[in-house]
């Protein structure tokens, strides 16, 4: 996808972001665009409460309805999640065959092997996680998440 298609797509976002209202609908339609961005099957977008310590998934596409039916799920030591909120930083795992940290069972059993997971800030404060996803192992460069800085921003926005 050239530079030019990708800045009309991150525009549509940012206008759908400041029209609407329904939270559900900004995060599908964020969740949508970075999936097209780097052409991964499936993603999901997930709140994170921190008074709880607790996951809500609030979007996914591309996954099985028993995989979505996980609304929400505690953060554990050593999770992606929790490295994900501990680092503040996009974390990618190219192939989960690889990685001994991934030993989450509905992930294994949905047969995801790429992971792209991108915190949502606000304020400093991480609010959410954007995680897509592949069924075969993927490489991405710096230069394929930078878009998703910027729709993960709107993501924040929303959240608010």
């Amino acid at each position: 996808m050239g530079q030019s298609q990708r800045l009309h797509e991150l525009f549509d976002v940012a206008r759908i972001v400041v029209s609407s209202l329904e939270l559900d609908q900004v995060l599908r339609t964020i969740l949508q665009t970075a999936r097209d961005l780097l052409d991964m099957p499936a993603g999901s977008i997930a709140l994170y409460d921190p008074d709880e310590q607790i996951m809500e998934l609030h979007a996914a596409v591309g996954l099985s309805e028993s995989f979505s039916a996980r609304k929400k799920w505690s953060l554990e030591q050593g999770s992606l999640a929790r490295m994900v909120l501990d680092h503040d930083a996009p974390f990618l795992v190219p192939d989960t065959k690889q990685f001994d940290s991934i030993n989450n069972r509905a992930v294994i059993a949905e047969g995801i092997v790429s992971i792209v997971a991108v915190p949502l800030k606000m304020h400093d404060q991480t609010v959410g996680i954007l995680y897509l996803n592949d069924f075969v192992p993927r490489e991405l460069s710096a230069e394929d998440l930078e878009p998703l800085t910027i729709l993960t921003s709107f993501a924040s926005m929303s959240v608010a």
